[in-house]
C-alpha cells in the first residue's frame, strides 16, 4: 500500500518533553532535531504520499517546505487535550482532501526511526485497516495508521496502547527504533544506544555539559 498521507504533530518547544527535566533552551534543541529526524524518515518514504504537519512553531515553516508539508496551525493552549486535538485537526482535513488515502499518525520524537524502518512498519500496518505500533514500555502508542481516514479516533496519553486496542486497533510489529520514543533521559541514553538520526546526533554535542549535568542529577534523584 503506497500514497499514505503521513501527519506529524509537532508541539511548541515550549511544551515539549519536560520530562527530560532540562533548560529550556536544550530541551528546544533536542525536540527540534527529534522532529527533524522524524520528516527525514517520512520524507524519504516510498510510501509517503502527502506529509501533513500539526505545529504552532513559526520558525518550523521554513524548514517544512524542504518536505513539501502541509502545515496545519495548532492551537495547543486552547483546549485540554492538545495532542488528541492537533491530531484529528489533521484527521478532518485528511478526510476532506485525501479521504481515498490511507493515514498514518507520527509523533515527533521517534528521532532513531529511519525510512527503511518507516517503510517496513507501514508494510505490516497497512494489512489491517486500523491498527497501531505500541512503544517500549507495550502501554503507549508510537503510530497509529488506518486504511481510512475517518477511522482514526486519537487516544493518545496515558495506557494509550490499551485504549486504542479499545477502540478497534489491532497491534502491529515494528523495529525497535519505531517502539522507541524519547520522553525521558533514560530514554535518550537507549537511543543513542540505538542509533539516532543526523539531526539528533548533531545536536548532542552541542548541549553535552548540560545534558550531562541533567543525568546527573536525575541519577541523584532516582537514589
Amino acid at each position: 500500500m503506497t500514497d499514505w498521507t503521513v501527519l506529524v504533530p509537532i508541539k511548541p518547544w515550549t511544551l515539549s518533553k519536560s520530562r527530560l527535566c532540562m533548560d529550556p533552551e536544550s530541551t528546544a534543541v533536542l525536540a527540534r532535531a527529534f522532529a527533524q529526524d522524524v520528516l527525514d524518515a517520512v520524507y524519504g518514504s516510498r510510501h509517503t504520499g502527502a506529509i501533513i504537519v500539526i505545529s504552532a512553531e513559526a520558525e518550523m515553516r521554513t524548514v517544512l517546505r524542504e518536505y513539501g508539508a502541509v502545515v496545519l496551525e495548532d492551537r495547543p493552549l486552547l483546549t485540554p487535550d492538545p495532542l488528541n486535538q492537533a491530531v484529528m485537526s489533521g484527521v478532518h482535513w485528511a478526510q476532506r482532501m485525501r479521504a481515498a488515502s490511507p493515514l498514518a499518525v507520527v509523533p515527533a520524537d521517534l528521532a532513531c526511526m529511519t525510512t527503511e524502518d518507516f517503510d517496513d512498519a507501514l508494510d505490516l500496518l497497512g494489512q489491517s485497516d486500523l491498527s497501531y505500533v505500541p512503544d517500549t514500555s507495550g502501554n503507549g502508542t508510537t503510530i497509529l495508521a488506518s486504511r481510512i481516514p475517518a477511522q482514526i479516533v486519537p487516544s493518545y496519553g496515558p495506557d494509550s496502547a490499551h485504549q486504542h486496542s479499545m477502540n478497534g486497533a489491532s497491534v502491529s510489529a515494528a523495529h525497535a527504533r519505531v517502539l522507541h520514543d524519547i520522553d525521558t533521559l533514560d530514554d535518550l541514553d537507549l537511543a543513542e544506544q540505538l542509533g539516532v538520526g543526523k539531526h539528533t546526533a548533531a545536536a548532542l554535542p552541542h548541549i553535552g555539559e548540560r545534558l550531562t549535568f541533567a543525568k546527573l542529577q536525575g541519577g541523584i534523584a532516582r537514589k
